[in-house]
């Protein structure tokens, strides 16, 4: 690759983070976790509650409403801050090693929730330049908004950031902005890409 890359921008989820499987159990659903995968990103609850629009129990009871789950906001609360496992093995130290040659940022879909769980307990976000998280932006990817706010404050042309995460919907929509973006699971593949273009 001989793009001059200035910016590596994550996503978290799948990418730095690892999650415990589909945001709603499939057991309380009786969705298959394909179904659930795509009713999570269809949700208005999701949507309100990871944009900073709503409270952690309305987004709960909205949610049970919307996927018909037999549970209280209290016991989906309890599942759905666990639900992001922890970081990756390994995403620290590619974190160390990318930042002696570039800056970092993180562009994710999230909430207050498991935001205040990372920020601590551990240092994760210590290794970023920016961060943009959709519930302090009120921008969610794939929406070209949530690029364009981040291509503002970063400060560089579209086409010196590297945008990985992994979600094809939203590789697509950070392309169209005219970065350069890879579809990555996980901080093995991430490696692999930042080594084909040469920042490894």
């Amino acid at each position: 690759m001989t793009a001059n890359i200035e910016y590596v921008v994550f996503d978290l989820g799948g990418v730095l983070i690892e999650l415990d499987g589909p945001p709603v159990s499939t057991l309380d659903s009786n969705l298959s976790e394909q179904q659930v995968w795509q009713q999570w990103l269809d949700s208005t609850a999701v949507r309100r509650f990871e944009s900073g629009a709503c409270s952690p129990v309305e987004f709960a009871q909205s949610l049970i409403d919307e996927f018909c789950l037999n549970q209280t906001p209290e016991t989906f609360l309890q599942y759905f801050e666990m639900w992001p496992k922890g970081v990756y093995p390994g995403a620290d130290q590619l974190l160390i090693t990318l930042g002696q040659r570039v800056r970092l940022a993180c562009l994710s879909n999230t909430n207050q929730l498991h935001w205040k769980r990372f920020s601590t307990t551990n240092g994760l976000f210590e290794h970023f330049d920016q961060v943009f998280a959709s519930f302090q932006t009120g921008h969610m990817k794939p929406d070209s908004k949530a690029f364009e706010h981040a291509l503002s404050e970063l400060d560089v042309g579209a086409g010196e950031i590297l945008f990985l995460d992994d979600n094809i919907a939203n590789i697509e929509s950070a392309r169209a902005t005219g970065m350069c973006a890879e579809l990555t699971r996980g901080p093995i593949e991430a490696a692999l890409h930042l080594k084909r273009y040469g920042l490894l």
